[in-house]
């Protein structure tokens, strides 16, 4: 289970996205971004690409599930393919923010341009990097890292 962390400014109120750093999406068959909640994101993310519930409910053991012995060949193949489809269709969306607008977004920083889409500036980091960063709202302070006690 993740740690939930608070990222806030030492010196101004500027507060930025709280969590673990993003969440995990899926493409659906339009294209389009899903967010898939945690916990249960791969339950989410079978559903979203047309498993059924049992298997939406094993898609978060991956191979493991492939190598069960009481499974047809058939069978092993169908969930190999389901598999590679999850693999395929899923991502990342990890929580940014602007240094230059202190505009927050999100982007999979695999597939999209590290860009802000407010501004356009390249000046733009990971919430999870940005303690120890001087404060792109006020320029006085940095920002800091503190540990919620919560976990999700």
């Amino acid at each position: 289970m993740p740690q939930i962390y608070a990222y806030r400014c030492t010196r101004c109120d500027l507060a930025l996205r709280s969590g673990w750093g993003g969440s995990m999406y899926v493409l659906d068959d339009t294209g389009q971004r899903v967010i898939c909640p945690h916990p249960g994101e791969y339950f989410v993310a079978g559903l979203v690409l047309g498993f059924s519930r049992d298997e939406a409910a094993a898609a978060h053991l991956h191979v493991d599930l492939v190598k069960k012995w009481w499974w047809s060949p058939r069978k092993r193949r169908e969930f190999e393919e389901r598999v590679k489809l999850l693999i395929s269709h899923t991502g990342f969306l990890t929580d940014m923010v602007c240094c230059d607008c202190q505009s927050e977004f999100s982007i999979d920083l695999t597939r999209d341009v590290r860009e802000c889409p407010t501004c356009h500036s390249t000046n733009v980091f990971s919430v999870t990097k940005m303690p120890g960063k001087q404060c792109p709202a006020c320029k006085l302070g940095e920002i800091i890292e503190i540990d919620t006690g919560m976990v999700s």
